[in-house]
């Protein structure tokens, strides 16, 4: 079977800063130093490493770019459109996985000029039908008959940020719940949501991870202008019930939350194996929410 990877951590924490740039909409040069701060501890945050460490990415990525020449770079492709902070990042890609990082940073760019050139086309709509009943865009709602605005849906996500499916939890103290335990279901949960990314890169899409104004989904994708939003869950005998109920209720959430920002939605739960229960693909199929489990995939034979 032919093997997909996610981009580098480089690639992948660079545009996962740059994403909350632009959903701050704080991008004028006065702004962008300190929500670049604030965009870097956020990644951090996240991931639970040193924002040092972050910050690193800038240096090795970009060439050694001082920040007033890495704000020019952002300002320029955020307002103008100027693609040089694209070439930026490609011309400095030296990963073991070249075309990977490439193809994720071409993706990244080509989303947002694709909202962008959306976005635009639905104002000239809105403009033009305006004009046709002899309305301005100015008029308040009693002399435009309160029609409802036309908006593009919002961007979303991150480039996907792989899970260390190796990391173990600390011993705690004292032994009231087995560590061991614990990290089976971390791990389980981590190799399943690697498993499935894995797969959807191998249909050619683009996995994404939850940006910072996103619900908290575990990974997402686009097909056919459809959003699929995926909830992970690991499962034991033990809690097969109440995380089945749990990632139900948290993908009818995601689905609620972003159709009203302008999306199709297609909630999936995916599971680390087969429920024991046989009415539960029946229950998810009857919400309209795909069932998967680790066997199902692809990617993880």
């Amino acid at each position: 079977m032919e093997t997909h990877y996610s981009p580098s951590a480089r690639i992948a924490q660079i545009l996962a800063v740059l994403e909350y740039i632009v959903r701050s909409g704080k991008c004028t040069k006065a702004d962008l130093n300190s929500v670049r701060n604030e965009a870097t501890n956020e990644v951090a945050r996240k991931l639970q490493i040193d924002r040092t460490t972050v910050d690193s990415k800038y240096t090795t990525q970009l060439g050694n770019l001082s920040t007033e020449d890495f704000n020019d770079l952002v300002y320029h492709w955020i307002i103008n459109r100027d693609q040089s902070l694209r070439e930026k990042l490609e011309d400095f890609v030296s990963s073991s996985r070249p075309d990977t990082d490439l193809q994720a940073i071409a993706g990244f760019f080509e989303a947002h000029a694709a909202a962008r050139t959306s976005q635009h086309k639905d104002a000239q709509e809105i403009r033009h039908g305006a004009q046709e009943r002899g309305h301005r865009l100015s008029d308040g709602p009693e002399q435009q008959g309160r029609a409802p605005a036309l908006t593009a849906p919002q961007p979303i996500g991150q480039p996907y940020i792989p899970e260390d499916e190796g990391a173990t939890s600390a011993a705690r103290q004292p032994f009231d719940v087995d560590p061991d335990h614990i990290d089976r279901g971390v791990q389980g949960h981590k190799r399943t949501q690697n498993a499935m990314a894995r797969y959807i890169e191998s249909l050619g899409l683009v996995p994404l991870s939850a940006g910072a104004s996103d619900p908290l989904f575990d990974l997402a994708w686009m097909r056919d202008d459809q959003l699929y939003v995926a909830e992970v869950k690991s499962l034991t005998s033990e809690n097969e019930e109440r995380q089945l109920r749990l990632g139900l209720g948290q993908v009818l959430r995601y689905r609620h939350l972003l159709e009203q920002k302008g999306w199709t939605v297609v909630p999936v739960l995916v599971v680390e194996r087969e429920p024991t229960d046989p009415s539960w693909p029946t229950l998810c199929s009857s919400l309209g929410v795909s069932l998967l489990w680790f066997e199902r995939i692809p990617a993880a034979r």
